[in-house]
């Protein structure tokens, strides 16, 4: 059983995870390589090669790659997280697909460059995703920048970052959020409930709780995770987007239709970054 409220338990049991978030893999690997062939200016993109290489920064349960590597054996395919559940999970899901060119690693989000990896050798990447927010789990600023400074090491000139992210306006009122999934697997269900505290301008830390309930035939068990995540609002995101090497190119929100204009007003938002 989790414990009551830690940080890492839904991360912890990866196959509850993996439930919850299986429902879209498909459509955001469709939309991933939209931006790929829209917007990816690598030579290996711009010659049209049947042999692309993609990176995925806190990779969890490998639910992107699985699907990447189903559709293309050739691809390089490389994810990195820290929690080893997780990872012995992703590592598994990988093998039984038998994708000769997937590496799964340990790893974070301010540490991992490819060309500091020697085992295996990598090559510079063509796409790197990070789609659900998890890039607000780096909670100091600066940490930030360097993950965007060693991804864009590890891409080739012209590589994209999509990366999703929720923005937000410190100015408004308090609007709590309240977010329900309901997934099933076999016999087993699982609901997540996730709650948000309003983020605190001066420490631009967003509280983030998730009620989770797992049911069997025979079982039944709840339990919490709470965690911080940091926040951006559009001053913000724009400073550290000009303090990076990107060059953010077009702009699409969660439901995959482009946002013209970035503004006070965008909430959730897929930035596509290149490295020019």
């Amino acid at each position: 059983m989790p414990d009551a409220d830690s940080p890492t338990a839904f991360y912890d049991h990866p196959h509850w995870y993996d439930i919850v978030h299986a429902k879209g893999t498909a459509a955001e690997i469709d939309f991933l390589e939209s931006m790929a062939a829209h917007y990816c200016r690598t030579r290996r993109a711009r010659a049209h090669e049947k042999s692309l290489h993609w990176l995925e920064p806190a990779c969890g349960t490998a639910r992107h790659l699985a699907v990447l590597a189903r559709r293309y054996p050739h691809h390089i395919l490389c994810g990195y997280d820290t929690n080893p559940h997780m990872l012995e999970y992703a590592h598994q899901r990988m093998t039984r697909l038998g994708h000769a060119r997937a590496h799964i690693m340990h790893n974070d989000m301010t540490n991992f460059r490819a060309d500091r990896t020697r085992k295996p050798r990598l090559p510079k990447f063509d796409i790197a995703f990070n789609t659900i927010n998890t890039f607000r789990h780096i909670l100091n600023p600066d940490d930030a920048l360097t993950h965007l400074e060693n991804t864009a090491a590890s891409l080739a000139p012209g590589g994209l970052y999509v990366l999703g992210i929720d923005l937000v306006d410190y100015t408004l009122p308090d609007t709590p959020l309240e977010e329900l999934w309901v997934a099933r697997r076999g016999r087993c269900t699982v609901q997540h409930i996730m709650l948000n505290d309003d983020p605190d301008s001066g420490t631009r830390f967003e509280r983030i709780i998730n009620h989770i309930t797992v049911t069997t035939p025979s079982t039944r068990q709840y339990f919490q995770s709470s965690y911080d995540l940091l926040s951006y609002d559009l001053d913000q995101w724009q400073q550290l987007i000009d303090a990076s090497p990107f060059t953010q190119v077009a702009s699409y929100t969660f439901d995959k239709e482009p946002i013209e204009t970035i503004d006070r007003s965008t909430r959730d938002m897929n930035a596509i970054l290149r490295l020019e």
